[in-house]
């Protein structure tokens, strides 16, 4: 009996080894139920082991988007370069909002007028740094921007500032495209200030302070319908030109830039506004046009920049201020010495392009003989070729939309 129960036990030995011995080679064959879990974790262990290479597939994707980024951060610095190379010409500065994308976050306010956007910084790259702000005399800054409508002028003696009492009343319908000529230096000589009086109105006469018997002329062109301007000589860039006696100069105190433009103010009565003799170099002086716009604000009159240089703030100070402004679109007589007036009815030309397409036009000459000449023969046939002449106001009026 113990021997069976030996040979019994040695039996289910042997048959639990070949029992296990087959799972066993069936495991081989066929994997279990979670053998692909298993492999899963073999598979997926190699990921898992480069794990810190995650950091630089983020360094490479954040790489990727660099390129997107830098792009428009140079195309921000570009576009102010181009900016300051365009501005050589005035009627082909971009407003502000031209040189800002319109997609990219604006930067915290800057103390200049205007602001560079900053591109946000993509995470694990280095931030793009954002365009300095110009400083007050950077020729970005002193781009001039295209007067905003609706500005209201200050109230003087009741509701209406002086460059709107002052103003030559339309007494016939606007039918077309307005057209405004001023006529500069009226007064320096006087044969030329006789001609200039001579034209039939309503051509506007920028009369020069230093002019002998200002008042007079004043009253005289004022008397033949003519509107009225002054005009304050300023320091042009050439040094050696001489602008005339009180002229405003870079460099002078307040006091003394005060004194000079409150003597110009005083000459005569009956003017709109002011337009500046020369100025290349004095428009571009922040502090000496600051200076001059919070008088003219005060006085609530006009200022008319004549832009003898692209650069000139005139008009973006005088929008900051509240001074009523417009710019010069043409000069008519730059090249009369050399080509008389032909060269006259080229531009006049030029100006009834501008006013068809723009539906008005300010165009800036002097009285010489050969100007006044090509105007009145211009003039005689204006109204049935579809244009209105007009002063200076009426062009400011819808241009700044004020009624009146």
């Amino acid at each position: 009996m113990g021997r069976f129960g030996i040979g019994i036990g040695i039996g289910l030995l042997a048959g639990l080894i070949i029992v296990l011995g087959f799972n066993r080679f069936n495991h081989w064959l066929a994997p279990s139920p979670d053998e692909p879990r298993q492999a899963e974790g073999k598979l997926t262990a190699p990921a898992i082991n480069d794990a810190g290479a995650r950091q630089p597939a983020a360094q490479q994707a954040s790489a990727a988007l660099a390129p997107a980024v830098s792009p428009a951060a140079k195309t921000m610095e570009q576009l102010i370069t181009d900016t300051q190379s365009e501005i050589t010409e005035p009627d082909a500065a971009p407003t502000i909002s031209e040189i800002q994308p319109a997609a990219a976050p604006q930067s915290a306010p800057a103390p200049a007028p205007t602001a560079t956007a900053a591109v946000p910084p993509t995470p694990s790259s280095k931030p793009v740094q954002a365009t300095p702000a110009p400083s007050p005399g950077d020729t970005v800054a002193a781009v001039p921007g295209k007067p905003q409508p609706g500005i209201v002028p200050t109230p003087r003696d009741g509701d209406r500032p002086a460059w709107l009492r002052n103003a030559v009343a339309l007494h016939a319908p606007v039918t077309g495209p307005m057209i405004a000529i001023v006529l500069d230096d009226v007064g320096v000589n006087k044969p030329d200030a006789e001609l200039a009086l001579n034209l039939p109105a309503p051509i506007t006469l920028s009369i020069m302070t230093y002019a002998d018997n200002a008042a007079e002329l004043a009253a005289r062109a004022h008397e033949r319908g003519h509107e009225l301007m002054l005009h304050v000589p300023m320091q042009p860039v050439n040094d050696r030109i001489n602008p005339g006696p009180n002229a405003l100069l870079v460099g002078l105190s307040p006091d003394e830039l005060k004194r000079r433009l409150d003597w110009g103010l005083s000459r005569f009565p009956g003017f709109i506004g002011i337009n500046n003799h020369m100025g290349s170099r004095f428009t571009q002086d922040e502090a000496g046009m600051r200076l001059v716009m919070t008088d003219l604000q005060a006085r609530g009159l006009l200022f008319l920049d004549s832009r003898t240089i692209a650069n000139s703030v005139g008009e973006r100070i005088a929008q900051e201020q509240g001074v009523p402004h417009i710019g010069r679109d043409v000069f008519l007589d730059d090249e009369v010495a050399l080509l008389g007036g032909d060269s006259v009815a080229r531009q006049l030309a030029v100006a009834e392009r501008i006013a068809t397409k723009r539906g008005f036009v300010v165009a800036i000459g002097h009285p010489h003989p050969a100007t006044v000449a090509v105007l009145q023969k211009w003039m005689a046939d204006l109204k049935q070729r579809g244009f209105t002449l007009v002063p200076l106001s009426a062009v400011a009026r819808r241009e700044l939309g004020v009624a009146g």
